[in-house]
């Protein structure tokens, strides 16, 4: 009897076991400062990471690369050309060995004009190949990019944070930086990956970016119709844990697996089958605070509030006097 417990007791335990969803890479130790993207390599499935470093720490690396088991193997600062802006927003890994990132540079103050560039560089971040300019704004963000190995095209995500509830928009360009198409998506996109499998551009979303999302990050599935046009087909969840700081995504070409990064600097990876189905509500932002009301306006104020008990306000110089 206590052999056959013993037994069932095992066989729950792994059965338990099976049923925990993610798992964790912790790199906190190597990173120093806000990781921001995150590529997966197909080949070897080594984790390409970049640093928001530029700006608050300039003398650190920006750029890491780890093992599939997290197992630190180099890090550089990329030869780019950086200002005080010089952050790289997001990395894929390209299908001729290299990396593409997009980052941005300073080209005017007051007011601020960025300039967006996606680079071609080296896998050990020390070489830029080549680069091509996706355009100048003002505080426009660009976030997210990946390849899809079908087209061998790139899409990158952008959206105006200048404009309240600014909707978030996927652009097509070839890897000379051609656009070819476009499609809108959901306010305050992250990062985005492409599955082979599905053949799917997958859109995440970080839910505590201003909080838009109640507090749960998710990602968007689109996939082109027939008139080859890109449409949200599905949302999804993950299981076990509401990523609220997501930073980078990827999704491995070989295995199909989802891996996210967060602002903690731990990348934690899904299988497809894991996502839960899920319909983001989206929370618009509080309305700016009304402006303080002046003397006077405070004074018309409560002499509407006494009239409609029938008593009147007179100003008389500097005293106030009520009759009724």
């Amino acid at each position: 009897m206590f052999k056959l417990l013993y037994l069932l007791l095992i066989i729950g335990i792994t059965l338990f076991n099976s049923l925990s969803f993610a798992e964790t890479i912790d790199l906190s130790p190597y990173i120093h400062n806000n990781p921001f993207g995150l590529a997966v390599d197909p080949d070897n499935g080594n984790f390409y990471i970049s640093q928001d470093s530029a700006v608050l720490h300039p003398e650190l690396d920006n750029f890491y690369v780890f093992s599939s088991q997290g197992a630190y193997l180099s890090s550089s600062k990329m030869p780019l050309n950086y200002s005080i802006y010089g952050r790289i927003n997001s990395i894929v890994a390209s299908e001729d060995n290299y990396l593409y990132v997009n980052h941005l540079r300073l080209l005017q103050t007051y007011p601020d004009v960025l300039e967006y560039t996606i680079s071609k560089v080296s896998k050990d971040g020390k070489n830029v190949i080549s680069s091509f300019s996706l355009g100048a704004g003002a505080w426009t963000y660009y976030n997210g990019l990946t390849l899809n190995t079908n087209n061998h095209n790139l899409f990158v995500g952008y959206f105006d944070n200048t404009i309240r509830d600014s909707m978030s928009r996927i652009v097509e360009v070839t890897q000379d930086g051609v656009q070819l198409s476009s499609f809108q998506a959901r306010p305050l996109a992250i990062d985005m990956a492409y599955s082979e499998e599905r053949d799917s551009i997958f859109v995440a979303y970080a839910s505590t970016l201003y909080q838009y999302y109640s507090n749960v990050a998710f990602i968007d599935e689109y996939k082109q119709n027939d008139n080859h046009e890109y449409e949200l087909v599905a949302s999804y969840k993950f299981p076990d844990y509401d990523y609220i700081n997501i930073t980078g995504f990827d999704i491995g070409r070989s295995d199909d697996i989802f891996y996210l990064l967060n602002l903690r600097g731990s990348i934690n990876s899904y299988s497809f089958n894991d996502l839960i189905p899920y319909d983001p509500i989206y929370i618009p932002p509080p309305p700016p605070p009304s402006p303080v009301p002046l003397p006077g306006s405070i004074l018309m104020l409560f002499s509407g509030l006494l009239s409609s008990f029938g008593y009147k306000i007179f100003v008389k110089r500097s005293s106030l006097m009520s009759s009724r």
